[in-house]
């Protein structure tokens, strides 16, 4: 008998898996400096955001998925995601109509595991994301 047989015929079970977690991240950092009123990050800058997940048992659902808070900016900037996990998903920009307009925000991202253990985290885990009007 192989050890994983003995282990079943002793009634021993498996240890529970590590808690969910997963991370988000923004690939061109935290301060983008752009040339136009409106845009995105992954036209100009190639920036992609991207998610992962561990522990916890998979498969894995983005609930509530991507979100942005706008953390502060000019009057009438605003900051949204574009695109999807699986394509060229990023950060659209609008509203930055003069030099020295800006907009901030931090990108957070909700999972849960096939056992319903839920994951958040945001990027950065301090500060904010800067895209400014130059």
């Amino acid at each position: 008998m192989t050890g994983i047989g003995m282990a079943a015929a002793s009634g021993a079970t498996a240890p529970p898996p590590a808690p969910h977690t997963n991370s988000i991240t923004l690939t061109g950092g935290t301060t983008y400096n752009v040339s136009v009123a409106s845009g995105d990050l992954y036209t100009l800058f190639g920036t992609v955001i991207g998610v992962s997940d561990s522990g916890g048992q998979a498969p894995y659902s983005n609930s509530p998925g991507e979100t942005l808070a706008i953390q502060g900016g000019s009057p009438g900037s605003n900051a949204f995601i574009v695109g999807t996990p699986t394509a060229n998903n990023s950060v659209g920009f609008s509203g930055l109509n003069s030099v020295g307009n800006t907009v901030l925000f931090t990108v957070s991202y909700g999972s849960l595991d096939n056992l319903g253990g839920q994951a958040n985290s945001t990027y950065p885990s301090s500060g904010s994301v800067k895209i400014q009007r130059v």
